[in-house]
């Protein structure tokens, strides 16, 4: 199994190194054959989608209410610019920072439904709404492409505390008596999905897999 992680980040570097590329060579030929004023008024409109999804990561707890408040305009914010980008072919750079900010949309909004879920003040629900924001919080560690970045203040010493904070989160889940079947495999779900983000992360700092 540690083989198989080891493997499947090592495979989403060489894909990443590969997509920078395509991306290089492919913004060449869309800013050739595309109106340049209609690439330069698609690239605002995604730096203002990304910067209104990514002030919701920043925070230490995910605002889901105000989320829900911007939502929907979000939302035919993308489609609007999946309908604009889709006619640009060659505009690469363009339909991967909007395929990354439709994936973040989907975070939230998941993450939204799955806090409705878990209010109280027990102490599974705590842990619950604890690993569900860890999953929103990850993304401000992405770039507008969807890559790590690296270049982010604080990166690596925010990677280092995510995954010292994620395996005492489990430790104390699994001392709690009781829980849900559900609750369980909720857990362990988005346990093991911000734990391989976190691998990613990692691995692009080139911090031993011993440390993870």
């Amino acid at each position: 199994m540690k083989h198989t992680t080891q493997f499947i980040i090592f495979v989403f570097a060489l894909i990443a190194s590969s997509l920078a590329g395509q991306i290089a060579t492919a913004d060449s030929s869309c800013y050739l054959t595309e109106d340049k004023h209609l690439v330069k008024e698609v690239e605002v409109r995604l730096n203002w989608l990304f910067y209104f999804l990514k002030k919701h990561t920043n925070a230490s707890r995910f605002d889901k209410d105000g989320f829900r408040v911007l939502e929907t305009a979000l939302s035919l914010e993308i489609n609007s610019l999946d309908t604009v980008i889709g006619q640009m072919p060659l505009c690469k750079h363009l339909s991967h920072r909007l395929s990354f900010a439709s994936h973040m949309l989907q975070v939230m909004r998941d993450s939204a439904e799955y806090l409705e879920k878990y209010t109280g003040n027990e102490s599974d629900a705590r842990v619950m709404r604890y690993v569900i924001e860890l999953n929103v919080q990850l993304l401000a560690l992405r770039n507008a492409y969807g890559m790590p970045d690296t270049q982010r203040e604080g990166y690596s010493e925010d990677v280092s505390a995510h995954v010292r904070n994620l395996h005492a989160v489990r430790e104390l889940f699994e001392q709690l008596q009781n829980v849900d079947f559900t609750v369980s495999i909720m857990f362990y779900t988005l346990f093991d999905r911000a734990l391989e983000t976190l691998k990613v992360y990692a691995w692009h700092l080139r911090l031993p897999a011993g440390s993870m």
